[in-house]
């Protein structure tokens, strides 16, 4: 009986541990020194808060003219009774999340949205195609924009939020010297 005990508790904190949702931004560094081969990158994924909210959402990308240079980030709401985010906040009806990367200097496509559905009797990952890039600056921190995915189209857009963005990412990272790459 003790034994079966011991098993239900470990099932269950399993459970609670796999179903906690991730937030890119706890990644984010305090500080940063700057480095001749490596450049950051901060910016902020959106999700329009509707139905279908999906396991999680992985963004691909990799280096434009070095396709071996890859690097992702992971999203995954929270999924204890219902799946709902828990973003960095909500603005107009979108779950923002702000992410940051460290890579080589460059340009930087989105080769794919991997979308992953968990249904416990089955599994999927559905790939959603996306025009979008990132630019990473040796030795700088650069803001690189907000990436939007809509839940119901199914569509990947990019836009400018720096206004909003450098006040909250100021805000969270008093340490960080963002740039805005539009200037």
């Amino acid at each position: 009986m003790k034994y079966l005990k011991k098993i239900f508790l470990s099932l269950i904190v399993l459970i609670f541990i796999q179903s906690c949702a991730s937030l890119p931004s706890k990644s984010i560094p305090k500080s940063y020194t700057p480095s001749k081969d490596i450049g950051m990158a901060v910016g902020a994924i959106s999700f329009t808060n509707k139905k279908p909210i999906r396991n999680g959402y992985y963004f691909k990308f990799k280096k434009k003219d070095d396709p071996s240079m890859k690097f992702q980030i992971t999203i995954k709401p929270e999924q204890m009774i219902a799946m709902k985010f828990k973003p960095d906040f909500f603005e107009d009806g979108n779950a923002v999340y702000y992410f940051s990367t460290s890579a080589e200097p460059g340009i930087y496509v989105l080769e794919d949205l991997a979308l992953f559905e968990n249904g416990g009797l089955y599994r999927y990952t559905e790939k959603i195609k996306g025009d979008i890039s990132i630019k990473i600056e040796e030795s700088k921190i650069t803001y690189c924009g907000e990436i939007h995915y809509d839940t119901r189209l199914e569509k990947l857009t990019f836009s400018d939020r720096w206004e909003r963005d450098s006040k909250n990412l100021n805000q969270l990272f008093p340490n960080l010297k963002i740039e805005s790459t539009s200037k």
